[in-house]
């Protein structure tokens, strides 16, 4: 409720609908599609060795669900800015990895995430939502945004911490172009 009241109170954006996935289903999914190919630096290997989950740095590494989610974790390395821009690209292997697969692979890793998913769509939405996904929305080229955008925030520090100074009102025109086409 905090997040939803947040962004609908700064950027104008209804939130009709939600779901959260946790990192349980997270792992799932990933594990049930044999693993996500990523590339991960000799930085990043060391970064996730530090909580025990030990992977060869190199292009095209296999990462399993338990692996993916640490990668997709990394923090204090560089900025929180690269943290998401991993778990876009985690995201982005995900749906590769189910467009490459068959309606019955997809019903059953939703049966079996099922219970590890939140949200307060109805039932019979959920179900309409993913016979389209299978049918159509797989088929939508992604795109991501970032907010802040790019170029409109700037680094400061306020009582010897450092800070970001966003650019709310233009922050808010650039997430409804995003949305919604719209300026």
């Amino acid at each position: 409720d905090l997040v939803i009241g947040t962004i609908e109170y700064h950027f104008g954006v209804k939130i009709d609908n939600y779901v959260l996935i946790g990192f349980d289903a997270f792992k799932e999914i990933i594990d049930y599609f044999g693993g996500i190919n990523m590339d991960v630096s000799k930085a990043e290997a060391e970064a996730m060795a530090k909580f025990d989950c030990v992977v060869a740095p190199g292009d095209n590494v296999l990462l399993n669900g338990e692996e993916a989610l640490w990668y997709s974790r990394i923090r204090k390395l560089d900025s929180d800015f690269k943290r998401t821009e991993r778990q876009r690209a985690v995201a982005s292997k995900i749906i590769e990895k189910a467009r490459k697969s068959n309606l019955v692979d997809l019903v059953s890793v939703a049966n079996k995430i099922a219970p590890s998913i939140e949200t307060d769509l109805p039932q019979a939405k959920i179900y309409s939502l993913g016979a389209s996904a299978v049918f159509s929305y797989l088929k939508y080229e992604v795109i991501d945004a970032t907010i802040p955008a790019p170029g409109l925030w700037k680094s400061e520090t306020f009582k010897s911490q450092s800070i970001l100074r966003v650019d709310i009102e233009k922050n808010r025109e650039y997430l409804a172009e995003f949305l919604y086409g719209i300026n």
